[in-house]
């Protein structure tokens, strides 16, 4: 992680019901723990980091998360997106790591993937995939 790379505390936004979208945010060093847990308004996220990780539970309970976009190569802490219903679009541009239950109980996502990296990989996990291409 840079020196200039954005790291958010553990439960900084948490329970926030006012933060609508989180987008523009260049340079994300580490999204840490329960950080932005059951905000109920946050509908979109779009970000770019090099090497980042979100931590556990960052965004579990996001109910109205639609749109996910991870420019970089994430790494992606148990349910760090779990519990999010309507998370429906998840694109990854680059490779990642992703733990088996991030997405854990975020029934309607469809993971649309970059690069034909890890579309195997991620399928073994159970999610479905597409590419941005299509």
């Amino acid at each position: 992680m840079g020196k200039d790379a954005l790291v958010v505390a553990q439960n900084a936004f948490r329970k926030c019901a006012t933060l609508k979208t989180l987008e523009g945010f260049n340079h994300i060093g580490e999204i840490r723990a329960y950080a932005f847990e059951k905000c109920a308004s946050l509908n979109l996220l779009e970000m770019v980091g090099q090497d980042p990780e979100i931590g556990e539970q960052a965004f579990l309970g996001c109910e109205a998360l639609n749109t996910v976009s991870l420019v970089g190569r994430w790494a992606l802490g148990n349910k760090a997106f779990g519990g999010c219903p309507s998370l429906e679009r998840f694109v990854l541009e680059d490779s990642h790591d992703i733990h088996r239950d991030a997405l854990k109980a975020s029934e309607n996502v469809v993971i649309y993937i970059d690069s034909s990296w890890a579309r195997g990989e991620v399928a073994q996990a159970g999610a479905k995939t597409a590419s941005t291409e299509e």
